[in-house]
């Protein structure tokens, strides 16, 4: 599961390994409304991380899967023990999900990265 997100919206990829390659299952992107235009860059990856995971919920509840995002800080919030507010509630739903998180830099990412800065809805 790929994501991004951006202040104009966020996008999600859902691919799969098949005969040794990646294939794409699904796409999916939505638009910011006004109040998450202002997040700052972290809470928007939270937010399109936990907007995608919900997305494709029916595939990823029970299997193991692997986050590919390219916002470091949202790799140290996941590993950060002493999550308070909004973030600790938003890392608590995801303990029901089975999932290795993977930083990729940005700039190989374009895919998704354009997605998030052009939502279909």
């Amino acid at each position: 599961l790929y994501t991004d997100s951006s202040s104009a919206g966020m996008g999600a990829i859902l691919s799969q390994q098949e005969d040794g390659q990646e294939r794409v299952v699904a796409f999916a992107s939505r638009s910011c409304n006004a109040a998450e235009a202002n997040n700052s860059s972290y809470e928007d990856d939270w937010l399109a991380t936990m907007w995608a995971i919900g997305h494709f919920r029916v595939y990823l509840k029970g299997r193991p899967f692997t986050l590919v995002t390219d916002h470091q800080t949202l790799l140290w919030l996941m590993q950060n023990q002493a999550l308070t507010g909004k973030n600790a509630r938003w890392e608590m739903k995801l303990h029901k999900y089975k999932f290795e998180v993977k930083h990729h830099l940005g700039k190989t990412m374009q895919y998704i990265d354009g997605l998030s800065w052009n939502p279909l809805l």
